[in-house]
């Protein structure tokens, strides 16, 4: 009896996830019901609310993108700054763009925001990745050692979610090849880099 509501459960988050793609901020509990040909009902009695509903359905795709970024401290001294940057903050922003509509919709139904736990803690390991690669990069001597590497990586995050808040509401993945989004990206990263190695110069 356990097997059939595995299954139904793997459909209505895969259903879940198509809608967040396509509806972003705009997606409901009734469009997944229908896309995964159930009755709402049936999805509210394995997910208590909207915003659960879409957290499992992206959780393991935040997971799989925080466990590549998690990579990135070991890249100090290999390759150069500003392209390992650049892939971080590619990483980044897809990470940003699954968390803000969560977020956003927490935000409308729950003015206490009482579970904010895998935002809270998908932000805290960003920065903690980018906080560690910087501190690396600067005992390698590739930018300034002395520089508050904690404050770059917060500045850094700030401004990635700005882009994200700034994007079309309609989509949470609308933008992830856009080329104004890219072209940000690298521009970022380029000023911020810039400013590092003119301190360590």
């Amino acid at each position: 009896m356990a097997r059939p509501t595995v299954i139904e459960n793997e459909t209505i988050l895969s259903a879940a996830r198509a809608v967040f793609w396509e509806r972003g901020l705009q997606s409901t509990s009734a469009e997944v019901a229908r896309r995964a040909g159930i009755s709402e009902g049936s999805v509210f009695k394995r997910y208590k609310t909207t915003p659960g509903l879409f957290e499992a359905a992206v959780a393991p795709e935040i997971s799989d993108l925080l466990q590549q970024l998690s990579l990135l401290p070991s890249r100090a001294g290999s390759g150069n700054v500003l392209d390992n940057l650049v892939g971080a903050a590619e990483l980044s922003l897809r990470v940003l763009r699954r968390l803000t509509p969560l977020f956003m919709m927490r935000l409308a139904g729950d003015p206490n925001l009482s579970s904010r736990t895998m935002q809270l803690a998908a932000r805290e390991q960003m920065l903690s990745y980018l906080t560690e690669y910087l501190k690396n990069e600067g005992a390698l001597g590739r930018i300034d050692g002395a520089l508050d590497t904690a404050t770059i990586a917060q500045a850094f995050l700030g401004a990635l979610s700005t882009q994200v808040v700034l994007e079309s509401p309609a989509s949470s993945d609308a933008a992830d090849g856009d080329f104004h989004a890219a072209r940000y990206v690298r521009e970022l990263v380029r000023v911020l880099l810039e400013g590092m190695l003119r301190s360590a110069a």
